[in-house]
């Protein structure tokens, strides 16, 4: 570089490449497209509320990545392969992600590699909040509509920045019956353990990352007419270089819905080296007709209440 430009200038780029202080990441988000990111220190997720993107996209309406520490908690799934099979079809399907599957299916009929049938399904993004101390998504899809019993999914997303914990709220709305996976894919490292199988009130699972990473979720459902709901863990599959892929493990929340179902998903991160007490989740409540969630947690930086309604959210230390 120096002989391109000469001492002066290479000096001078030297200084300001000395003198420059990195930008704190920040919450970014792209409303046009679908794309949403919430950043900070620590926290890393992706959140696409997007369309489907034509022939290239993927199934992945509502889905979600998530890094914390620069650890990934939650991942897609990558593409492994262009070529028509069953494995190009499953890097693109619904299942193969982090979000809501309706009956198995796709949230796009898939036709061929290079080709979704209709309808494509469309992403409707209700409200965005960013702030100091959470970032909130609540966005809507129609892919599911165009079943005979239509459904609608709607998920919200709130992501504490000075408290470490992600609230995920999916609502569910049909008149019939139908078989609903609510799925989180996660890296190959990690280790699941779903204590009681899953299938207290309050449902548990840990899961163990290669670091001393650990998280916490807690799930609670409401709905219309009782059913049964239980966490388990699944094979999954992911492809971090093209053409190469490997086994994982799916954290998959499965049951049944006839009418309106509401699923709270709580999730609350630690540093088992560094935290001094794990998070304790007090009270979980949600209620599907009024779409209303309630939680009370407490970790080392003393209690919070949160509570979110269609209008508002309520975040009190």
């Amino acid at each position: 570089m120096l002989w391109l430009v000469g001492r002066d200038r290479y000096e001078a780029f030297k200084q300001r490449q000395l003198s420059y202080t990195p930008l704190l990441p920040a919450t970014v988000s792209f409303p046009q497209t679908g794309y949403y990111f919430m950043k900070d220190e620590q926290h890393y997720v992706f959140f696409d509320a997007a369309s489907m993107g034509g022939a290239h996209g993927h199934a992945d309406a509502l889905s979600l990545e998530w890094m914390w520490k620069r650890n990934l908690l939650f991942l897609d799934p990558g593409r492994y392969t262009y070529e028509e099979g069953e494995w190009r079809r499953y890097f693109k399907s619904t299942r193969a992600h982090s979000t809501i599957t309706v009956d198995g299916l796709d949230q796009t009929p898939y036709v061929a590699s290079q080709e979704w049938g209709q309808p494509l399904a469309e992403c409707v993004t209700n409200r965005w909040i960013t702030g100091e101390e959470y970032d909130f998504i609540d966005a809507s899809h129609n892919g599911y509509m165009r079943l005979e019993d239509p459904v609608l999914h709607r998920r919200w997303l709130l992501l504490g920045k000075k408290r470490n914990v992600m609230i995920i709220v999916d609502w569910l709305e049909s008149a019939g019956v139908h078989a609903i996976e609510q799925r989180f894919q996660l890296p190959p490292s990690a280790d699941v353990r779903i204590p009681d199988g899953g299938s207290t009130d309050m449902l548990k699972t840990i899961v163990d990352y290669s670091s001393a990473v650990q998280m916490q979720m807690h799930w609670k459902t409401s709905r219309d007419q009782m059913g049964d709901f239980a966490v388990v863990s699944e094979q999954g599959w992911v492809s971090e270089i093209y053409g190469v892929k490997a086994e994982t493990s799916t954290i998959v929340g499965k049951g049944t819905m006839t009418g309106k179902m509401g699923i709270v998903t709580v999730c609350t991160p630690v540093d088992l080296e560094e935290d001094r007490m794990l998070p304790i989740i007090t009270r979980l409540e949600i209620d599907h007709n009024r779409q209303e969630v309630s939680i009370s947690y407490k970790d080392e930086a003393g209690p919070l209440d949160i509570r979110l309604d269609c209008d508002e959210i309520d975040w009190t230390r």
